[in-house]
């Protein structure tokens, strides 16, 4: 069997908008996964408040009753 008698210019030009998408998607999934790994691997934000309570700062009720609790 002979192959078909292909134009590899007509192709380029047949092909040029889902390459061009495909790449557009590409770029935007690297980018994103450079952003990601950035933010994962540099540490907590300082002036990002912290999700643990202090313990010092945290004072108990001087009665002893839970402050939720209605006296």
């Amino acid at each position: 069997m002979a192959p078909h008698d292909t134009n590899p210019q007509k192709e380029v030009r047949r092909h040029a908008g889902p390459l061009i998408g495909i790449s557009a998607v590409l770029l935007f999934v690297l980018v994103g996964l450079v952003w990601w790994l950035s933010s994962v691997f540099s540490g907590p934000d300082p002036n990002e408040p912290s999700s643990t309570a202090d313990p010092a700062a945290v004072a108990a009720p001087r009665n002893g009753r839970s402050i939720l609790r209605r006296a």
